[in-house]
């Protein structure tokens, strides 16, 4: 071999370097196309430090459940299965009511205070919105605003609030002022944030106490005095969760991808490695031609040598599985029954017995709204009626039996009340629509039901059709009954 002949064949086994080169940076950005595996905010590291000492590491763990909440799928509806549950149906009931003394036109106008007062809180929206923060944070913080007839409730930042005792069996806390170190913001608050800020200036307190009859404050783990979100143990299955559907997605990717090749032809007779039938810069051309006609997911070789098949297809989807059990995971850490959710393994009886379970938690948190409405309408009736605002025990889940329940309770002379805000209707809803149906519109009279089988019944065709086909015992026993 000549020099001539020595500096072509290493020119073009450079050449083909480059080629097989282009070739494997095309099959490198294919597969990292997009980012399989997402970046997390919070690692596993970090989520174990911060429930090892949730006291210290409070603002973290909410921050935590407020991310997974707004990225994981599960969390949220995991979240949304407390949160959404009850139905918040509520009645007013007087207390201690002493039948001999009372004064009726004096306990009707009470009543019609403290309902007047309670629907303006407009539970059913303002208090779910209370929960869904209740579940995803465990605590909240709130002021109520009034003016005159309307009301609404201003939540407060909760890393700016403290608990710092119970009064009438409700929490009481303190906010601080250092929140406002930009004083733009105390024109977004209520006006009393004014004087709280004006009394932190000249006594250097920066924990000023909030009015406690306008402060809300509830928390679901009233055994703790710290906040601990109730599902903060499901946070690292969170998280394998979500890897595992990267993983998922990974593989889908590596099954679906293909390698196509073209094999570059030698003479008859070749003399020499690189004695190819075509020139390299014919097969770039065929190589390149080739690539922009297929698919992304199909990368193009093309080398001298023969190639099998190379394919990335798993028999099995180990993968998947394992990520189907990770989702159980976490509903089993949760304490929720998995068939709420979709799961197919499970039954009928075992899913009820887990939404009562579930249900019993949220209970609880009704009674905090019984005892905090309790001390509300103090203030607004006179000391001779007091009333309290009860919540029912209704879920969505159970809402129907609880209707059947009351309807049969309501047939023996129980009140009718229950019923009534079991069906979402308040007490004023049914008076009015008594009033409007059995007085006004006298609707019981003027709209008659339609006739039917049920209803008019013609007397010469009482009774079910005769058949014709009677058999020998059925003819006799006809005859014997015309007789």
């Amino acid at each position: 071999m000549n020099i001539n002949d020595d500096l072509l064949e290493k020119s073009t086994a450079l050449n083909f370097a480059k080629l097989q080169l282009a070739t494997a940076r095309e099959i490198n950005r294919y597969l990292n196309s997009d980012k399989d595996f997402r970046p997390r905010k919070y690692s596993r590291e970090n989520i174990r430090r911060y429930l090892a000492n949730p006291e210290t590491y409070e603002r973290q763990i909410r921050e935590t459940s407020q991310y997974l909440y707004s990225t994981s799928s599960n969390y949220l509806r995991i979240c949304q299965h407390f949160s959404k549950m009850l139905t918040l149906d509520n009645y007013i009931v007087p207390v201690n009511l002493d039948i001999q003394k009372i004064n009726p036109d004096s306990l009707h106008k009470n009543y019609d205070k403290a309902q007047k007062f309670v629907e303006a809180y407009n539970i059913k929206h303002e208090f779910r919105k209370i929960i869904d923060v209740l579940v995803l944070e465990d605590i909240y913080f709130g002021y109520e605003v009034r003016a005159g007839d309307s009301f609404g409730i201003f939540r407060l930042p909760t890393n700016y609030c403290r608990i710092t005792g119970i009064e009438d069996g409700s929490f009481i806390f303190k906010f601080n002022m250092q929140y406002f170190s930009d004083r733009k913001l105390l024109e977004y608050f209520p006006n009393d944030f004014k004087d709280m800020h004006s009394r932190y200036l000249h006594s250097n307190e920066k924990w000023q106490e909030v009015d406690s009859n306008r402060g809300i404050c509830f928390k679901i783990r009233e055994d703790l005095t710290f906040p601990l979100p109730m599902l903060s143990g499901v946070f690292e299955d969170v998280l394998d969760l979500e890897d595992k559907k990267d993983l998922v997605k990974r593989k889908n990717k590596l099954e679906s991808f293909k390698l196509l090749h073209q094999k570059i032809p030698y003479k008859k007779d070749p003399k020499k490695s690189d004695d190819f039938l075509i020139e390299l810069d014919s097969v770039q051309i065929f190589h390149n031609n080739i690539k922009q006609s297929v698919p992304e997911d199909v990368v193009v070789v093309s080398t001298p040598m023969d190639l099998s098949e190379v394919s990335f297809e798993r028999k099995t989807n180990s993968v998947l599985n394992n990520a189907s059990k990770e989702e159980e995971s976490i509903f089993n850490s949760a304490g929720v029954s998995n068939g709420i959710l979709g799961s197919d393994n499970s039954n009928s009886v075992t899913v009820k017995q887990g939404i009562i379970a579930d249900a019993s938690i949220m209970f609880a948190l009704l009674r905090q709204f019984e005892t905090f409405f309790k001390r509300r309408l103090k203030d607004v009736t006179s000391r001779d009626y007091i009333f309290k605002l009860e919540f029912m025990d209704n879920t969505y889940y159970n809402q129907s039996d609880k209707v059947k329940e009351y309807t049969t309770l309501g047939q023996y002379g129980l009140p009718k009340t229950h019923l009534a805000a079991t069906m979402g209707i308040t007490v004023s809803e049914m008076n009015a629509l008594n009033y409007l149906e059995n007085t006004l519109m006298n609707v019981v009279d003027n709209m008659k039901p339609l006739s039917s089988s049920h209803t008019a019944t013609d007397e010469s065709t009482k009774g079910a059709p005769e058949k014709d086909d009677l058999t020998p015992n059925g003819e006799k026993t006809r005859t014997n009954k015309s007789i």
